[in-house]
C-alpha cells in the first residue's frame, strides 16, 4: 500500500497498456480485488489516524495520464495533475466505475477508458470539504466552437479555473477564467473552445485556489464529424428518447458488433427518436449526408 500527496491509500495492484494503436472511442476496463485487500487497506488508514472507508463503492480508481512517465510508476512520484480519479457510479463511464460482485466475497469494479495508459484502485482522499461547490460542468457545441459552461454554488479562495483539452492523449491548458474568490452566491461561467477537432473533444476543469491547492472536476465531451459537421447526441447514457442535433440525412444504428440495428430519417435540425427497444450496450451512429459517410457519434443505451 501506498500513500498520495492528498493523503489518500492506494492498493498495491495496478495496470498498465501500452497499446500499437490507442482506441479511437471508449473502451471498457475491468478491475478485480479481494475482500482481503480492501480489508487491509483500511487497517493502513487506522494506523494513519484516518478513518475507515465505510464500504468498497466509496473507493476511488484512478489512470495515469501523463505518457511521458514512461512504465507505471510508483503512486508517490506522480504529479497530482497527471491523475484522473474515477468515481462509484451506476454506469461504467469515464469518470464513474460500477460494483459487481466477483465470486462470493469479492470484487470487480468497471469503467472505461479512452486511451490505455496505466491506473489502478481504490483509494480515498482525506480532508474537509471542497473549497468551490460545484453545480454542474457541460460541454456544447455551437457552429464549430465547444461552449463550456459551469456554475458553483459556493466558493471559497477560489483563484479560478483552469480550462484543459486532452491532446494526443495528454492533458493541456487551453485558457484561465478567474474565480469569484469567496461568495455565498450561485455563479456562472462560460468558456469557448474555437480549436475543436474532428472527433471527441475530452475537457475538464482545474480549479484553483490562492494558496494553490487544485482540484478537478468531471470530463466532459464534445464530438465533431469527421467531415467537419457538428454532431451533437443526448442524452448520453439514454433510457428512452435520443435527440440528434446539427445534422440531417440518414442515420444507421449499430450495436458494438457492427450489426445495423435502426435507422434513422432526419429532417430537422434537431430531432427526437426512440431507442427504448433496444438492448442495453454500446451503440455507433453513421450518418450518411448526400454522398458523404462518417461514423460521428456513439451512445449507450442504458435500463430504466
Amino acid at each position: 500500500f501506498v500513500t498520495n500527496g492528498l493523503g489518500g491509500v492506494f492498493l498495491n495492484r495496478n495496470w498498465d497498456v501500452k497499446p500499437t494503436i490507442q482506441p479511437s472511442s471508449n473502451v471498457g476496463e475491468r478491475y478485480y480485488f479481494r475482500q482481503l485487500e480492501f480489508e487491509e487497506l483500511n487497517a493502513v488508514l487506522l494506523s494513519l489516524n484516518s478513518p475507515p472507508i465505510p464500504n468498497v463503492t466509496d473507493l476511488r480508481f484512478f489512470k495515469i495520464t501523463n505518457s511521458g512517465l514512461g512504465m507505471f510508476p510508483p503512486i508517490p512520484t506522480v504529479p497530482t495533475g497527471s491523475l484522473e480519479m474515477i468515481e462509484n457510479g451506476t454506469l461504467p463511464g469515464i469518470n464513474t466505475w460500477a460494483y459487481d460482485p466477483h465470486g462470493v466475497t469479492d470484487h470487480r469494479a468497471e469503467y472505461q477508458v479512452y486511451s490505455f495508459s496505466g491506473g489502478g484502485g481504490g483509494g480515498a482522499e482525506n480532508g474537509g470539504a471542497l473549497p468551490v461547490e460545484m453545480l454542474y460542468f457541460r460541454a456544447s457545441l455551437k457552429g464549430k466552437s465547444a461552449v463550456l459552461q459551469w456554475a458553483t454554488a459556493s466558493e471559497e479562495n477560489n483563484l479560478g479555473f483552469e480550462i484543459q483539452r486532452n491532446i494526443g492523449n495528454e492533458w493541456q491548458v487551453i485558457g484561465f477564467v478567474k474565480g469569484a474568490g469567496d461568495s455565498e452566491l450561485e455563479k456562472l461561467y462560460t468558456f469557448v473552445d474555437e480549436k475543436v477537432q474532428p472527433g471527441v473533444n475530452y475537457y475538464r476543469l482545474k480549479q484553483v485556489d490562492y494558496d494553490g491547492k487544485f482540484a478537478y472536476s468531471d470530463i466532459v465531451t464534445v464530438q465533431l464529424g469527421e467531415e467537419g459537421v457538428d454532431v451533437s447526441v443526448y442524452p448520453n447514457p439514454v433510457t428512452d428518447v435520443i435527440t440528434l442535433s446539427n445534422v440531417l440525412g440518414k442515420a444507421k444504428v449499430y450495436n458494438a458488433l457492427g450489426v445495423l440495428v435502426k435507422t434513422f430519417e432526419i429532417v430537422e435540425p434537431r430531432q427526437s427518436f426512440d431507442v427504448s427497444d433496444l438492448e442495453s450496450g454500446m451503440y455507433y451512429i453513421e450518418f450518411e449526408q448526400g454522398v458523404n459517410k462518417h461514423t460521428s457519434s456513439r451512445f449507450y443505451k442504458a435500463t430504466k
